[in-house]
């Protein structure tokens, strides 16, 4: 079958993947593949997933609301509760308005969908995620792919083919999801001087660890007016599930008016609405768990965010270091193709408040003992 071969050269090329039994057991260690390890692969941040409050928040509610949600926000699943997360949301990240969605790959993908026309020309960074990626082909629109964070390449592309179309958009993340490294903004802001073109910004992996309240990247760098559409996920710092964009009224309206995704798929079960309610709040007020993740980033070399890559060269060898920290107590996954260009193989270290600076500490001696060897 057609199937099997397609599972066979993926087996050959050392790039099939298994989905990994994972029995959390401590606040930073589970059990994986019935090894008790540190974690190092979750992106709940500042530990959010396990405060107390926060799962006080959810049980009430779902005493109260039940479970599912049992329609569309457009035809009987609407509730206040989401207006109150939207609006606590749109507050904090200094947006104008917030729309909900039940997860943040489909905020992505929802949101470019409806904002982007085919006529559109779509300037993205060659490392974009995949949900951005495929927001972009749900368009119909032209894109071309632009290097990493390479903000002079930008501007050779927005000279080369921006004046062909009626509009343009670039497309980024402010924190890259596999590298680490933060998006250049100012310096992309810096373009709209001389280029017409409308900005939107991933902040999945900004928001929350960024800002004095961590409210990422954007406002951190205070460019929140010059950015027009921003996309956030509920499911990493947050410690919850869900997605949002945010933006000017018009915005977030078009985007409930043509945004697939939002439209046609049940609303997200309102005890995860109450979560995001309180989590916003205890967000906020996490400036303890900020500074120790802080402390634990400027352990590692050369980190600028909780997501810090260790190379290794090609897709079995990075699959062969990940299990051999795994046996030393350390999950590690490994990204492999098509997570990440060829020749861009890498162990992810992702860094939580959770973690204690001794094991960081003896991770990262392991690991430059390792590549020494």
């Amino acid at each position: 079958m057609r199937e099997e071969k397609k599972l066979e050269r993926l087996k050959q090329q050392g790039l099939y993947r298994k989905m990994i039994k994972v029995e959390p057991f401590d606040i930073d260690r589970s059990l994986i593949k019935g090894r008790p390890c540190l974690n190092f692969g979750s992106n709940d941040y500042l530990g959010m997933s396990e405060h107390p409050d926060l799962l006080e928040a959810f049980r009430t509610a779902l005493d109260q609301y039940g479970l599912g949600q049992r329609a569309s926000r457009y035809i009987c699943g609407h509730h206040l509760l989401y207006e109150n997360v939207e609006q606590k949301i749109a507050q904090w990240l200094h947006a104008e308005s917030c729309l909900l969605f039940s997860t943040g790959y489909m905020a992505n993908l929802g949101t470019l969908g409806a904002l982007i026309e085919p006529e559109d020309l779509v300037l993205i960074d060659r490392c974009a995620h995949a949900s951005l990626i495929d927001g972009v082909k749900m368009s119909k629109a032209s894109y071309k792919v632009f290097r990493h964070n390479d903000v002079g390449h930008l501007e050779d592309c927005l000279k080369r083919y921006a004046h062909k179309y009626s509009m343009t958009w670039v497309v980024c993340e402010s924190v890259d999801s596999i590298f680490g490294d933060i998006l250049p903004i100012q310096n992309i802001v810096d373009l709209k001087e001389r280029y017409a073109f409308r900005l939107i910004v991933d902040e999945a992996h900004g928001v929350g660890v960024f800002g004095k309240q961590g409210e990422g990247v954007i406002v951190e760098k205070d460019c929140f007016q010059n950015v027009e559409v921003r996309m956030i996920t509920m499911g990493k710092a947050l410690g919850v599930c869900g997605g949002a964009v945010l933006g000017s009224k018009s915005i977030v309206d078009t985007v409930i008016n043509k945004g697939r995704t939002s439209i046609y798929t049940t609303a997200m079960p309102l005890p995860l609405a109450a979560g995001l309610l309180l989590s916003v709040d205890l967000v906020q007020k996490a400036e303890v768990q900020r500074a120790h993740l802080y402390k634990l980033i400027g352990l590692c070399e050369e980190a600028h965010s909780p997501i810090v890559p260790f190379y290794f060269e090609g897709a079995e060898r990075v699959k062969e270091v990940s299990d051999f920290f795994l046996e030393r107590g350390f999950f590690i996954p490994a990204m492999r193709v098509p997570t990440v260009p060829k020749g861009k193989e890498c162990l992810r270290l992702t860094l939580n408040a959770t973690h204690k600076i001794q094991d960081i500490q003896r991770l990262l001696k392991e690991l430059s003992d390792f590549k020494r060897e």
